[in-house]
C-alpha cells in the first residue's frame, strides 16, 4: 500500500489520504492493473479485504489521520462483509471515505443507493471520483448525496491557462457548495494549476505538488 496525501488549499498541509494499492507482480505497475489481474483471477473479494485490513492497520497506529480514502470496486458493494462487524475497517468507519469511481461502475452506481446509505449511516462517508466525465454531473450528486466529489485529470490539466475547464470546475464548485459537498481537485501538479484551483475555490487537492505517496501517512 502507498498513502497519497491530500492537502488543504488555504494551509497547504494534509488533511486526509488516499490509500492505493500497489503491486510488484511483473507487468503490473499500478492499482488499476492490480485490480484488472485479480478481477480477471476472480479474487476481487479477497484483494478487497487484504485492502481494507492493511488501511485499518494504518489507521489503528496513526491515530492523527482523520480521513482515509479508499477505493471500492462496484463487486465489493456487493460484498456483505463491507461495512459488517467483521470488516476491520467498520471500528474506523468515521474516518473513513469509501472512493467510487463513477466511470468503472458504468453508470450503475445509482442501483447501489440503498447500499449506501446503509453504510453511510454506519458512519462510513463516500465520495465520488471522475466527476463531470461523460454523463457523470449534478443528478449523480442527488441521487447518492455523497461528501466528497474528486475532479481528475481531465480537468484540472493546464487548468491554470484554460478558460474552459476553469468555468467548468467554478460551476461544479458551486454546485457542490450549495449541496454540502467537498471537492477535492486531482492530479495537481504544478504551482500555477493549484493557484487556479484555489482561487476558485476548491478546498482540498492531491497530486505530485501537493506530495507523493508514500509507505505510510506521515
Amino acid at each position: 500500500m502507498a498513502y497519497q496525501p491530500v492537502v488543504s488549499a488555504r494551509a497547504q498541509t494534509p488533511v486526509a489520504y488516499e490509500a492505493l494499492s500497489r503491486t510488484v507482480a511483473s507487468g503490473v505497475g499500478a492499482s488499476f492493473g492490480a485490480i484488472q489481474a485479480v478481477q480477471d483471477a476472480g479474487m476481487l473479494a479477497t484483494f478487497s479485504r487484504a485492502v481494507r485490513t492493511q488501511v485499518a492497520a494504518a489507521l489503528a497506529t496513526h491515530d492523527g489521520v482523520h480521513t482515509m480514502f479508499v477505493n471500492i470496486e462496484e463487486a465489493d458493494l456487493d460484498d456483505a462483509m463491507l461495512g459488517s462487524g467483521s470488516d476491520p475497517l467498520t471500528v474506523h468507519a468515521n474516518r473513513v471515505v469509501f472512493d467510487v469511481s463513477l466511470s468503472r461502475f458504468k453508470s450503475r452506481v445509482a442501483g447501489y443507493r440503498r447500499r449506501i446509505e446503509r453504510l453511510q449511516a454506519r458512519g462510513f462517508r463516500f465520495a465520488l471520483d471522475d466527476f463531470g466525465v461523460a454523463t457523470v454531473g449534478l443528478q449523480s450528486l442527488d441521487e447518492l448525496r455523497p461528501q466528497f466529489v474528486k475532479i481528475g485529470i481531465h480537468a484540472t490539466e493546464n487548468l491554470d491557462s484554460d478558460p474552459r475547464k476553469q468555468a467548468v470546475l467554478a460551476t461544479i464548485v458551486r454546485a457542490c457548495a450549495g449541496r454540502g459537498t467537498t471537492v477535492i481537485a486531482k492530479a495537481i501538479e504544478r504551482k500555477s494549476e493549484f493557484n487556479a484551483a484555489a482561487s476558485l475555490g476548491v478546498p482540498w487537492m492531491s497530486g505530485w505538488y501537493c506530495g507523493r505517496a508514500e509507505a505510510a501517512p506521515a
